[in-house]
């Protein structure tokens, strides 16, 4: 499950509110899965590499996390994408690393949580406490 739906929700309450949900749905379809992108604990062994971020995404149709280590300088994995509890496959995992991706690439900058909408054919993923 989310790692905090209560955030979640008010953050949908209000898009839903400014209509930029509802634009995104109309281009790319509803809704079906939702994602918040967390920080996690650095392991031990890439504590010394300087930009070595950890970051956990959980979802409101699985109880199972990932979790990927990034070097947020280079954008390049340190580690493998790996499951707490079944793989929820790998749309998921695909799904958490673009969100990811795009919002450590965003010029104005990121902050955590990621909360992601997905659909069929796109994601739509919001900082909020940017």
């Amino acid at each position: 499950m989310l790692k905090d739906s209560n955030t979640f929700a008010k953050l949908e309450r209000t898009l839903r509110h400014n209509g930029s949900l509802s634009l995104f749905e109309e281009e790319h379809g509803p809704v079906r899965r939702r994602m918040m992108i967390t920080s996690s604990e650095l392991p031990e062994s890439l504590r010394e590499i300087p930009g070595a971020a950890a970051f956990e995404a959980s979802f409101d149709t699985t109880d199972s996390t990932l979790s990927a280590v990034i070097d947020i300088e280079t954008l390049m994995p340190l580690s493998a994408i790996t499951p707490d509890g079944e793989d929820p496959g790998q749309d998921y995992a695909e799904g958490f690393i673009r969100a990811l991706l795009d919002a450590l690439q965003d010029e104005d900058g990121f902050s955590l949580p990621i909360c992601t909408f997905l659909s069929f054919s796109g994601f739509y993923s919001v900082c909020p406490g940017r």
